[in-house]
Formats: C-alpha cells, sequence, structure tokens
C-alpha cells in the first residue's frame, strides 16, 4: 500500500531573475553567501528554495544568489500564503539570525520602534544588549524577555529620554576610559544615575585626574566599586556617594 502523497511539486528555471526578495528578510551575508558559492561549483546539489505565490523568496535567499552568480538552474518549491514570519521561522532553524538582522528586517517593513532603535544604536554604538536595556529602561536581561519581544517585532521603547541621558553621559566617560562601551559599565552607570546624590559631571572632574584607576572589570559591581574610590577620593564626608548601595 502506498501511503505517498504528492504535496508540493519542485519546478526549475533558468529565470533567475523571475524572484523577488521578501520585504523584511535579512540582508545577503557575504561571507556564507562566499562559502556556499564555492561549495556550489566544487558539487552542485541538488535543493529547492522555497517561493510564495507572488515568488518572492522564503527560504534559499543565497542558494538563489549563488546560482544566480554562477548561472546554474534554480529548483524550487511554491508554497500559497507564507509571508515574512514564515521566513523569520525557516531561518531561525536554519542560520539563526542574529539582533542585527531582527532590527534590519523590522525596518525594511518600516516599524517605528525599531527604525528609532537603529538610530539610537547607530549613533552611540553599544551593542544590542545594552541597547535594548537602555531603552527599556532595565539593567539585567530580565530572563531574555526583552530580546523575545524585540525578535517577534513587538519591541516598544519607554525610556529614549532617559537612555539617552545616560548613553551621553557613557560616551563622555569615553575620553579618559577605552572601554566604557563594555556591558557591565554601562550598567554601573544607569545604576549610579539612579542615586541622586551621583553628580556625573563631579565623577568626570575626578576621573580626569584619576584615569589610570579606571581599568576593566568583569561585574557591574565591582565597576561601582572601582567608580566610588575615585569619586570619593579627597572627597569631603559630606560631599561623598555611596554607589554599591544599589543592587
Amino acid at each position: 500500500m502506498n501511503n505517498n502523497n504528492v504535496v508540493n511539486h519542485v519546478l526549475q528555471t533558468n529565470v533567475h531573475t523571475m524572484f523577488k526578495r521578501q520585504k523584511g528578510n535579512r540582508p545577503i551575508n557575504k561571507n556564507h553567501l562566499n562559502r556556499l558559492t564555492l561549495s556550489m561549483k566544487d558539487n552542485y546539489l541538488f535543493s529547492p528554495i522555497l517561493v510564495n505565490e507572488k515568488m518572492e523568496v522564503i527560504d534559499g535567499q543565497h542558494r538563489l544568489q549563488a546560482q544566480t552568480e554562477l548561472n546554474l538552474p534554480v529548483p524550487y518549491i511554491v508554497i500559497d500564503g507564507y509571508g515574512v514570519e514564515e521566513t523569520r521561522i525557516l531561518n531561525q532553524n536554519t542560520n539563526n539570525w542574529t539582533a542585527n538582522n531582527f532590527m534590519e528586517a523590522f525596518c525594511d517593513l518600516r516599524i517605528k520602534e525599531y527604525l528609532k532603535y537603529k538610530d539610537f544604536q547607530k549613533k552611540y554604538k553599544f551593542n544590542h544588549q545594552c541597547t535594548m536595556s537602555l531603552l527599556v529602561g532595565r539593567t539585567t536581561s530580565q530572563g531574555g524577555g526583552v530580546y523575545s519581544l524585540f525578535k517577534s517585532g513587538l519591541f516598544k521603547i519607554t525610556h529614549l529620554k532617559q537612555a539617552t541621558e545616560i548613553a551621553d553621559s557613557v560616551v563622555e566617560i569615553g575620553k579618559y576610559y577605552a572601554g566604557y562601551k563594555r556591558r557591565s559599565f554601562v550598567t554601573a552607570i544607569q545604576k549610579a544615575m539612579a542615586i541622586p546624590e551621583y553628580n556625573h559631571s563631579y565623577f568626570l572632574k575626578k576621573l580626569k585626574s584619576q584615569r589610570t584607576k579606571m581599568t576593566d572589570c568583569t561585574t557591574w559591581k565591582q565597576y561601582l566599586t572601582l567608580m566610588e574610590e575615585i569619586y570619593n577620593y579627597r572627597t569631603p564626608v559630606k560631599n561623598r556617594v555611596w554607589l554599591r548601595q544599589e543592587g
């Protein structure tokens, strides 16, 4: 008894221009494309790409690009109704998307929160973990919840003004400390600026004359200890701050 059913036929074409880029898909990764092109040149294996009824590529855009460059035939399967969400799911199951991929994809879809996010990230050049935490007013990863929202397209910026103030303060420190973009250091500054008694201008003044004391630390708590020592050095007792009260 034959229990096999034909679900989707595999078609093949030499007309590479008939396929379209799926809006919201991640950009081509040149390193991945180069590796794939070399592999196909040596040994071209049968591996159909997936497209929707509009001929937008759902899965296999790197394969298609390599096939185009090598002028190879393109086997493909048409699946009606697939869109950008299916594209992301398929890509995550094969070659994982990075935070940058998600950012670019949602910006490609003109989602305002991600356009604002990209502007902020481009301006300050913090890593994505720092950028997300700043823009939602958090100093911890919260079990990955923020990143899960970011990947799903539901990320919301709730603390833009505060994040800008903190980011500007961190960048000012860059004149005296090369590691100012480190995740643990940015968290330390976030926590310090949440203490009413902390005066950032005063800390910069103290750091300028003690810059050699500011060294890389593993945790934000270690950074707060170091910052406290720099801040309170030869500072009158009444004006000292105790940064380690946070956390």
